[in-house]
């Protein structure tokens, strides 16, 4: 009987084993059953590696790959399996969650993935957790965000599973313990400028963005090749596609039927254009239109109709502005930040990197795709209209802030903050345009044109202020008055001194009807600064003394401190130094009391011409140094490219022409960066001084004449101090060449534009300083002190240089030592080189040491 009952045993122990295992089949040790894509993954190494590091540490049980749609994250997924399958002794399994909306079957979908059946006798939960309680397993759950209330399960299973470690992709973050999160980023995109400075093929193709379009663009159309002409319109659209994995596969498969051009113009509606995926990929990823609706049905009533809200913006939004400008419904006690964060955690909005900014704020924004579909959403709602009048009404109100802030110590501050809102304010300017709310226009317009003026955005500013000035014709107010004196003012920095002063003119005869004293000082020193630029000293100084006078009785510091400069800069040109510098001085005082560091910039860049008048041209650098400094903190091109000339000037005069080149170029490329034509013509002229001096004087003449053609389209005469240089050296060139020679080189010079004019026999002295190499000595072989050319005839900036990159430092680190750019450094190493005879960094670092230059 025991015998039998023990066979009766043991036969029920074995047919329990063999049912366990029936039940409970091994998942595979390998990662044959994961489906890894047949196409490449590119440009995902660094993001790759991350989550393999992260996912080994002892301390990660749980990581959640999240990002919107279409961004990679299953991808990236499947990679990671292979790549940590070893790790992991019994093996990872991937189980797509896509194809299933209630959260009650993931349990079943996952024990599928694992080919465990059912068990009659234990809770289907208890029985998977007992499978998995031993095992040193890697879960992979693909696409949690639709079955998100099944995070409770997840936590569950880590629980009680000690060596299970799960990792989840999902467009929303599970919000439990344990949870780390690893945020997939679009691709990187490639980076170049315009469309008229060809793209550098070589730099282009390290663009991930860009290697996914091509790749995927040959697969469709063999015949594709990037080249030098289409370069600039692939880099554009893999930018207007936010380097969105999926968007870019979608439009790379457009070429099979269009050229990249017809593409690029396809897509100012890209959610209309983007279909026609793989058929072998989820049918939510199969469109781009697709994906988002995807992610817009995950959420709640109350996040739709923020997420809507959140499209009128352009770039971003502060909270302060999404609390402004969205409005949910009244009775909801929780606040707006808490839903803003619920529509983070679902991928929808990202948190924008304020790094490096001076505005300490929280920031939320929106990758363009996602913002279109969003728009989408609002032009359809009842609620677009109240929208976008509400954006309008804050964006006003944070110009109208800013205002007086752009004139006092917070100026950097705050052209910082419009800088990051000028894509809203934009917005704002055009839809109140559209919908004939003239006073927006007007009052945003005249409330800004400073922001425009220093960050060189003049084009534009001048484009809005004419708008606003057109629309406010009949308006008699101090708000009409503001944008006639913005208007003039960057008529005046864009070389229009005629249009400047009728600007002025009007302002004046406005505020003076207006009885408006602080309008009529503006006016004045604005009217009189017009007055001075075109000759006529007797009519300017007494228009500075009224205005001067009314801004002392009205204590307004920074307006008295500018007239008090502008009659400085006329006494400089009458050569009355002390004058001048006393003046200037008062100025500096003038704007230090009220720690208004665009003004102080300036004073210091006056003493600077004072002292390169005097010939002291020591104090002069420093001055424009120090002025060149803060106006590159302020971000102001338009004044760092006038101190560029000054320091150009001052080298020049210290007789060394190859310094002065290097900041004439500098300034000429900033000028035409800001399209500030009367500077463009002043950087001519000093590069006509510095040829002549390097007696290349037929060049000098074209240079002349181009800019003379070009002050004559202006109708903007030189200062008296240049006029005086300027008759002396054309006198001397009339001597020199022969009238005739002359001539000719002078209406050559008027035909020519501007990149013929300085695309000269020396021109590697202007090449961009990423291109640059330096060149080869007479014998390239002999890089050594017994083959140096004459090394006295380095300048001394060019043992200043050369001190500082026999240090070690970087080109980039030798340019911030001295305030000058990448390029100019470079440009100093070349001509280094040449004087020298030597071919490599370590060879004149060498020689400079062994001849004891340095």
């Amino acid at each position: 009987m025991l015998e039998y009952g023990f066979i009766t045993i043991g036969g029920l122990f074995m047919a329990m084993q063999q049912q366990i295992s029936h039940h409970f089949h091994d998942p595979p040790n390998d990662v044959e059953h994961i489906p890894l894509p047949i196409t490449t993954l590119i440009g995902r190494e660094q993001e790759l590696a991350t989550i393999c590091e992260t996912v080994r540490r002892d301390d990660v049980r749980l990581l959640t790959l999240n990002g919107p749609g279409g961004v990679g994250k299953t991808r990236l997924a499947l990679h990671l399996a292979a790549l940590v399958q070893s790790t992991f002794r019994d093996g990872v399994v991937f189980v797509p969650l896509a194809p299933i909306h209630d959260p009650q079957f993931v349990l079943p979908t996952i024990a599928q993935a694992l080919e465990l059946r059912e068990s009659h006798n234990i809770p289907q939960q208890e029985h998977l957790q007992q499978f998995l309680r031993n095992r040193q397993m890697l879960l992979i759950l693909d696409n949690f965000e639709q079955v998100i209330d099944a995070a409770s399960l997840v936590a569950d299973l880590l629980r009680t599973c000690p060596y299970l470690k799960i990792v989840v992709t999902s467009r929303t973050v599970l919000r439990i313990s344990g949870e780390h999160r690893f945020v997939v980023p679009p691709l990187s995109l490639p980076h170049t400028n315009t469309a008229e400075q060809p793209a550098d093929l070589a730099t282009l193709q390290q663009s991930p963005a860009l290697s996914l379009f091509v790749e995927r663009a040959q697969a469709a159309n063999p015949d594709f090749t990037l080249d030098t002409e289409n370069a600039f319109v692939v880099s554009e659209i893999c930018t207007r596609l936010d380097g969105f994995p999926l968007a870019i596969e979608l439009a790379a498969a457009w070429l099979r039927l269009l050229e990249p051009q017809e593409l690029l113009t396809r897509l100012n509606n890209r959610l209309n254009v983007l279909t026609g995926g793989a058929r072998d990929l989820p049918a939510h990823q199969q469109t781009l239109r697709r994906t988002l609706d995807w992610s817009y049905d995950l959420l709640v009533a109350t996040e739709k109709k923020l997420f809507t809200q959140l499209g009128v913006f352009v770039s971003g939004c502060s909270l302060e502005a999404a609390e402004a400008v969205c409005q949910l419904d009244t009775y909801l006690e929780e606040p707006l930040l808490e839903h803003l964060v619920s529509l983070l955690d679902k991928s929808m909005l990202f948190r924008a990197d304020t790094h490096g900014s001076s505005m300490a704020e929280l920031r939320f924004g929106m990758l363009e795709t996602i913002r279109e579909y969003a728009l989408e959403q609002l032009l359809a709602s009842d609620d677009a209209d109240e929208v976008y009048q509400r954006h309008a009404i804050y964006y006003l109100a944070l110009a109208e802030r800013a205002e007086p802030e752009l004139l006092g110590p917070s100026q950097e501050v705050w052209l910082e903050r419009l800088e990051q809102e000028h894509d809203n304010l934009r917005a704002s300017l055009q839809w109140a345009l559209e919908q004939y709310q003239t006073d927006i226009v007007v009052r945003i317009a005249g409330a800004i044109w400073r922001f425009w003026h220093v960050h060189g955005h003049l084009l534009e500013g001048r484009q809005w202020l004419d708008i606003a000035l057109d629309i406010s014709r009949d308006l008699h107010s101090m708000a009409r008055v503001k944008i006639l004196c913005g208007a003039g003012w960057l008529a005046n920095v864009q070389g229009n001194i005629t249009e400047a002063a009728s600007f002025f003119e009007e302002g004046l005869t406005l505020s003076r009807a207006l009885n408006d004293t602080s309008g009529i000082g503006m006016a004045l020193s604005g009217l009189g600064r017009m007055v001075h630029l075109q000759g006529d000293h007797d009519q300017a100084v007494p228009l500075y003394e009224e205005s001067l006078e009314i801004l002392r009785r009205l204590g307004d510091t920074k307006e008295m401190a500018w007239t008090l400069m502008r009659l400085g800069i006329l006494a400089l040109e009458q050569h009355t130094y002390d004058r001048a510098t006393a003046l200037f001085e008062e100025s500096l005082a003038c704007f230090r009391s009220v720690s208004f560091t665009w003004g102080i910039t300036w004073s210091l860049m006056h003493l600077g011409r004072v002292a390169l008048e005097q010939e002291d041209y020591a104090r002069a650098t420093d001055l424009y140094k120090e002025s060149l400094h803060y106006f590159q903190q302020l971000g102001d091109k338009s004044s760092m490219a006038a101190t560029m000339v000054y320091l150009g000037r001052a080298a020049l005069a210290q007789q060394d022409p190859e310094q002065a080149l290097a900041f004439c170029h500098e300034s000429l490329q900033l000028y035409q960066q800001v399209g500030e034509q009367l500077g463009i013509a002043e950087c001519l002229e000093l590069m006509a001084r510095i040829r002549w001096a390097q007696q290349r004087s037929d060049q000098s003449v074209r240079l002349l004449g181009a800019a003379e053609q070009l002050r004559s389209q202006l109708s903007a005469g030189q200062s008296p101090v240049d006029q005086n240089w300027y008759s002396r050296i054309v006198q001397q060139m009339q001597t020199q060449l022969g009238r005739s020679a002359f001539e000719d080189a002078w209406e050559e010079g008027t035909m020519m534009n501007l990149d013929q004019l300085i695309c000269t026999p020396t021109q590697a002295e202007v090449t961009p300083p990423n291109t640059l190499t330096p060149p080869t000595a007479a014998n390239p072989t002999a890089d050594s002190a017994t083959t140096a050319k004459d090394p006295t005839r380095l300048t001394s900036r060019e043992i200043e240089v050369l001190r500082l990159v026999s240090t070690g430092l970087t080109d980039a680190q030798v340019a911030d030592q001295l305030c000058v750019s990448t390029r100019t450094v470079n440009a100093h190493l070349r001509s280094i080189y040449s004087k020298l005879g030597v071919s490599s960094r370590s060879a004149v670092t060498r020689l400079a040491i062994e001849q004891q230059l340095v």
